[in-house]
């Protein structure tokens, strides 16, 4: 009997160790009870569109958890169920917009038995705080005890200046080939998927078609307006200064604002150019239309003396703070895209290129 005591009380002691160990963390940080096993996959410092923090210690941390269902039924969950605590406060989810819908945060979830979600919660947190808890606390019984999981803030990164280096890098590549730095050797994990040939050659067709449209009398050839594009993208990328503001950025998405200052055809000495072939030419016998022929072509092959005089300025057709680039990560490849398509909700980057909204800009009279 002395010995069934024993066990017995040995049995209820292995019992209650049971359950009140089941709140432990593993090593790979994994925390399972009452059914259902948490686990910070990941984390990153983002910046959601038309959000601050309130103090400048502070920032928006994203987390993003795998939550599975070891339960014999299903359970609901949703954000309100979930809190970052530290010992002065409870912070709850903020709520980040993305308009790519490709940044999955959570709602109000239902989890099948076995099935197991991944996705992102987001809290503004002090980024010097190492002792944060977070408590999941779902709806699978009045009396279950919430799920604990440590989190320190600051060893998760901020990457909004990789996606600035990496937008930065495009815009060189692809506006600015020979700009310094243009082949900056960028984070392993921020690396692009666009082709930047195609969209080299979209910029420079656009570039010589309001080159040729805005010459009324002579038309230069495919020869005269390739010189011509690459002599002012070659002066550009000597001369041009770019300043990048990060709008949004999420682990799948940003939209980078560039504001360019460069050379502009509005800017520069035109009108001296016209002058010199006046002061050559004008006592030529010819008719007014062969002179303003000869004078427009005279001006083209010219405008590279201009280049190193013409003054720096933002282009007049741009509007607000800049152009914003938009930029996508795809899941499987971890490479980003540029959007450089022409759809409709993509029109700041066809204003880049386009006529009259491009860098360049303008009529050459």
């Amino acid at each position: 009997m002395k010995k069934l005591a024993i066990s017995m009380v040995t049995l209820s002691s292995i019992f209650l160790l049971t359950a009140c160990g089941g709140n432990k963390e593993t090593k790979d940080g994994t925390v399972a009870l009452n059914g259902l096993q948490v686990k910070v996959v990941d984390g990153e410092y983002v910046q959601p569109y038309d959000m601050k923090t309130s103090s400048s210690k502070n920032g928006f941390l994203a987390l993003q958890l795998k939550l599975k269902n070891t339960g014999d039924k299903s359970l609901t969950y949703s954000e309100s169920d979930i809190t970052l605590n530290s010992e002065d406060e409870d912070l709850e989810p903020e709520h980040a917009y993305d308009s790519t819908n490709k940044f999955k945060t959570i709602g109000y979830e239902k989890l099948s038995k076995g099935r197991s979600k991944t996705e992102y919660v987001v809290f503004e947190v002090d980024k010097s705080e190492k002792g944060y808890k977070l408590t999941i606390d779902p709806n699978t019984s009045e009396k279950a005890d919430p799920i604990e999981l440590k989190v320190n803030a600051k060893k998760y990164k901020d990457n909004t200046e990789n996606i600035r280096d990496l937008v930065d890098s495009y815009v060189k590549q692809t506006f600015l080939p020979g700009a310094e730095n243009a082949d900056k050797k960028l984070s392993k994990d921020f690396t692009l998927a666009n082709k930047i040939e195609e969209d080299q050659k979209k910029y420079m067709d656009e570039f010589k078609k309001d080159i040729k449209n805005s010459c009324r009398y002579y038309q230069p050839s495919d020869a005269d307006l390739e010189k011509i594009a690459k002599g002012y993208v070659d002066a550009n990328s000597k001369r041009a200064k770019m300043e990048y503001t990060v709008k949004s950025y999420l682990p799948t998405s940003a939209t980078i604002t560039v504001k360019p200052s460069v050379i502009n055809f509005d800017d520069m000495d035109l009108e001296g150019l016209a002058n010199d072939y006046v002061e050559k030419h004008g006592n030529s016998s010819a008719d007014y239309e062969t002179k303003y022929k000869e004078a427009e072509k005279y001006i083209l092959e010219n405008l590279g003396s201009r280049y190193d005089s013409a003054a720096i300025n933002t282009p007049k057709y741009m509007s607000g703070d800049g152009y914003d680039i938009n930029i996508s990560k795809d899941v499987d490849s971890g490479k980003w895209t540029v959007d450089s398509s022409d759809a409709d909700l993509n029109y700041s980057y066809k204003d880049l290129i386009k006529p009259k909204h491009r860098w360049p800009g303008g009529s050459i009279w």
